[in-house]
């Protein structure tokens, strides 16, 4: 008795500090967005490296806030030399980080990335110098890895539907057997996934189309000595298809 007891008081802390901790993120993503909305620069600046602790425990709040706080500092960067140095580093450290495991959370891990580098991008340093460059094309390559090719949705309206019209009612509590409500639950849960799937491959697709074309534009436009290595080792960490690389190498 006393070992449940015990259990039960160690899961309620747990739980406790579980909420505490998502408050304290909700906590820094508002104050990104106070300080965004105010300009306070140096604040963004000075709150860059603390984010970073944010990635393992929470790597949607880390990815939010960061984002807020790139969006600001970019905004600022032809007149903050500061800026523009916090800004490289953001990058450096965002392009590192690599997908969560979960659906749900890979739907706001490349949606938030996307829109980081995008930023990013708007710093010659960053869209006009190989290394960062080719940075952002390992991500292009990670979005590719994850796209299922020829996917075809498989979320339907009514989920389970079909046993509760074999059981002729119209209510899940209608039905007469535990088994058969367990059934319905199931196909409620699978079609959710599927909603989440659905919701990632459309959010991959978007990005692999729009993003290809910027690293094929700018990459042409990038000064460069050995151009043909450059153009190969693109190609190749951005996963490039033959036709996607002979138009890299096209001059117009």
């Amino acid at each position: 008795m006393k070992k449940n007891y015990y259990l039960f008081i160690l899961l309620l802390a747990l739980g406790s500090e579980a909420m505490a901790q998502k408050e304290e993120n909700k906590y820094l993503i508002d104050k990104m967005t106070q300080m965004s909305s105010t300009r306070n620069i140096r604040g963004l600046i000075d709150a860059l490296p603390k984010l970073e602790t944010l990635w393992d425990q929470d790597p949607v709040a880390y990815l939010e806030s960061v984002k807020i706080n790139v969006h600001a500092l970019t905004s600022q960067a032809a007149s903050d030399p500061d800026a523009v140095k916090a800004v490289i580093t953001a990058f450096s450290h965002v392009s590192k980080k690599k997908c969560p495991s979960s659906t749900e959370s890979s739907i706001i891990y490349f949606q938030s990335k996307y829109n980081i580098i995008g930023d990013c991008f708007k710093l010659r340093h960053i869209r006009e110098n190989q290394e960062p460059f080719l940075m952002a094309a390992d991500f292009l390559s990670e979005v590719r890895s994850r796209r299922i090719l020829g996917y075809r949705s498989k979320v339907i309206q009514h989920p389970g539907r079909e046993i509760l019209e074999a059981a002729k009612v119209h209510e899940v509590a209608d039905l007469p057997t535990e088994a058969q409500k367990e059934a319905v639950a199931n196909a409620v849960m699978k079609n959710k996934d599927e909603e989440k799937m659905q919701s990632l491959q459309s959010i991959l697709d978007s990005i692999d189309r729009t993003f290809t074309k910027t690293l094929i534009v700018s990459g042409k436009k990038m000064p460069k000595t050995k151009k043909e290595e450059f153009y190969r080792v693109l190609s190749n960490r951005a996963k490039l298809t033959k036709e996607e690389q002979e138009n890299l190498e096209a001059t117009k």
